[in-house]
This record gives structure tokens, sequence and C-alpha cells, in this order.
């Protein structure tokens, strides 16, 4: 269970730096740049209502929200339940940052597509030499 804690660790870490920069205020620099900015920021979509960024920084929170959840719930798996849910809970978190390692690569960049490589690595492992009645640590 040590490799899924750390996986889960990683997760929830990745959250936190993603905030930082999700809420890092972010200046343009080249009048190329600019214009896209504002373009970005007061284009609506047509029969959406919504502008490009807060879409953009729709999906940023919740790309946030969805590795916390994984975490926690990963973390709660190597507590105390019961041993039948175990190793679903545990199949279910590898497999969802599985799918995300796969978005991450394809339409990400490096940064956060080595961050969950790296849970899902951890969570693989740990999911693998899972035995029923592993301790949390």
């Amino acid at each position: 269970m040590r490799f899924f804690k750390i996986g889960c660790v990683i997760l929830i870490l990745t959250c936190g730096i993603h905030l930082i920069g999700h809420f890092n205020n972010r200046q343009p620099g080249s009048d190329e740049e600019k214009q896209m900015m504002h373009l970005m920021e007061t284009y609506q979509i047509p029969g959406a209502g919504v502008t490009m960024m807060s879409l953009l920084s729709g999906f940023s929170l919740m790309y946030s929200l969805w590795f916390l959840t994984l975490g926690t719930i990963g973390l709660m798996c190597t507590g105390r339940i019961m041993e039948s849910y175990r190793r679903g809970f545990l199949w279910t978190v590898t497999g969802f940052t599985g799918v995300a390692v796969l978005i991450s690569a394809y339409y990400f960049f490096y940064a956060p597509t080595a961050c969950v490589s790296a849970a899902f690595v951890f969570l693989l492992i740990g999911s693998f030499i899972f035995k029923p009645g592993d301790s949390a640590v």
C-alpha cells in the first residue's frame, strides 16, 4: 500500500501546484499575446454564452478538483474499509489516472503529464502488489 499512498499524495500535490498556476496572474508578453488574451476574455462562444477564457478556467479548476478527489478517495482506500471493496477502489483510482495520462499526453504540455504519469506509476505498482489484509502503510 505504500506505493499506492505515494501516488495519491502526488495527485493531491499536483492539485495544489496546478491551483498555484491557475491563480497566477498571467501577463501577455507581446502584442500578439495581448490581442489573443483580449479575444479570449471578451469573445462570446456562439450558443454557449461564455468566453473561451472562462471555459478554459472552468476546465482548469475541474482538473484540480478531479486530482484532489482521486487522491483523497485513494487515501481513503488505504484506511480501514471493507476488504471486499478495497481492490475495486484501488483499480478505479488507478484506471482513471491512466486515462488522465493519455488525455494529458495528447492535449497538455510536459509538466502536468509528468505529474500525473508519476502518480500513475505508483498507483499501478500499489494496485498490482496489493494483497487482502495489507496495512495502510
